[in-house]
């Protein structure tokens, strides 16, 4: 895994540690962009709008888990834990070729279509 301090001493983040523990944001700008680095570990969470439920139901949370793993598989990611929670959900994934971004997008946009 690349060393955070090289990385922001070369500019490749473009940024400086903020006091959140981030890289900082450019004025302007609602987050800095994701970095994407092959074969790094990266804990993904995702909320319900408005604290709303992400998973009303057993049958919920399967379909979410049979989507992330077709998604995964496609994106070449590694899931190496999950937690689903009713309104949201915590993710442990190695990033493979396909930026963290793109397989989230995928992985979400799909489950959207399910649950709405």
């Amino acid at each position: 895994m690349p060393d955070i301090d090289y990385l922001l001493s070369t500019g490749f983040l473009g940024g400086k540690w903020n006091q959140f523990g981030g890289v900082g944001v450019p004025d302007g700008m609602g987050r800095p962009l994701r970095v994407h680095v092959p074969n790094t570990v990266s804990h993904v969470m995702g909320r319900g709008n408005g604290g709303d439920l992400v998973f009303r139901s057993v049958e919920d949370r399967l379909v979410f888990l049979g989507l992330l793993d077709r998604v995964a598989r496609r994106c070449g990611v590694r899931v190496l834990a999950y937690c689903l929670m009713g309104n949201h959900f915590h993710l442990l994934v190695e990033v493979g070729r396909v930026p963290l971004g793109d397989m989230m997008r995928r992985l979400l946009s799909r489950y959207a279509k399910f649950f709405n």
